[in-house]
């Protein structure tokens, strides 16, 4: 899936590619954001932004979203209370046979998690069909005969598409089985605070020291982080158990059945759905920003002129400022003649003519 901006981005480029009119002129937006700073993707976003500025083009995105998120938050409250009513139905007795609840609850939960991990394996690099899409498909969820919701469908569905989309369905997947999980361990303890069991086991074609290893390798990784679980004596005990169990052999026996739907269930669940949330993460869809479209707005951003006018004016010459000097000043008429010859030498005597 793309991100918001990415999808109200492409949203723009298809509904000008059909020659939608939109509420502002692209192309003045497009001269603006010319001289403005970012890079082409973060400028791509903003004019997506500015050009659907009353809107109406994220709000017929958000409208779809909102609708697929909300069908997958329903559906994960369906299989929570399945899984809190199924438990609460099994364990109406208060002797119950321990591995028998123990299969009913990670035996068809564990070979879908195998088979999940085998078909992953062997799928690498592989087209898978997309169920979700058929089942989710945007064109049942919102309904309108306009140019931009009949173009934000098809951007839907083109997402829904996309070979990253296996990660989504996975990690969806997954968050179905963690809710009906989290609704059997809910279940589990609530009958266990308000009901006293005693669990037996017993069994046909196994031996019971088969039985008794098997237990104590079951208990081994929940009594790691903690689990009270039971020991060899009260593994003996609790063979074919018809009444009530010593309280102390009773709670062991809970901390196994809780240890091993919290190790074995929800813990290897949550573990598939980080692992899906981290490839989508890697693989979702991304903004083609070498499409044509992107291309022709990019070097639109990026033309620059060439041949600049670099002429410079030479400054015009400015005569210097005369400046009178404080030295003695010599006046002399030429005009007219002299009764002295040396009528200079009087001047030079006295300072002054």
């Amino acid at each position: 899936m793309l991100s918001p901006q990415d999808q109200l981005t492409e949203l723009v480029r298809t509904l000008e590619t059909q020659q939608h009119v939109f509420a502002t002129d692209p192309l003045l937006i497009t001269e603006k954001l010319q001289s403005e700073d970012g890079t082409p993707l973060q400028k791509l976003h903003r004019r997506a932004s500015r050009i659907d500025n009353n809107g109406a083009l994220a709000g017929v995105l958000g409208k779809i979203d909102g609708r697929i998120k909300g069908i997958m938050v329903v559906m994960s409250v369906v299989w929570c209370l399945s899984g809190f009513l199924g438990l609460f139905t099994l364990l109406q007795t208060n002797v119950v046979n321990f591995f028998y609840v123990l299969v009913c609850l990670l035996g068809f939960h564990t070979l879908m998690l195998a088979g999940w991990l085998i078909m992953t394996l062997i799928n690498q690099g592989k087209q898978t069909s997309n169920w979700f899409a058929s089942f989710v498909s945007p064109s049942y969820l919102i309904r309108g005969k306009d140019d931009v919701t009949k173009a934000a469908v098809t951007l839907y569905e083109r997402q829904l598409q996309h070979s990253g989309m296996r990660w989504y369905l996975g990690r969806f997947s997954h968050q179905l089985w963690l809710a009906t999980l989290t609704g059997m361990l809910l279940a589990i303890i609530f009958l266990l605070i308000v009901r006293q069991y005693s669990f037996s086991w017993e069994s046909t074609l196994l031996s019971d020291q088969a039985l008794i290893t098997l237990t104590q390798v079951l208990g081994w990784l929940p009594s790691m982080v903690g689990f009270d679980v039971p020991d060899s004596t009260a593994i003996v005990q609790s063979r074919l158990v018809t009444d009530a169990m010593p309280l102390s052999v009773a709670r062991q026996w809970a901390g196994l059945l809780v240890g091993s739907l919290l190790m074995y269930g929800i813990v290897p669940r949550a573990v598939a759905w980080a692992f899906c949330a981290l490839m989508f993460r890697r693989k979702k869809m991304r903004l083609d920003i070498k499409l044509p479209y992107y291309q022709k707005i990019i070097n639109f951003w990026q033309r620059h002129v060439v041949d600049a006018d670099d002429f410079q004016q030479a400054p015009a010459p400015i005569a210097p400022k005369a400046t009178v000097s404080a030295g003695k000043k010599l006046l002399a008429l030429l005009e007219y003649p002299a009764e002295e010859d040396n009528w200079w030498q009087t001047g030079l005597n006295t300072g002054s003519t």
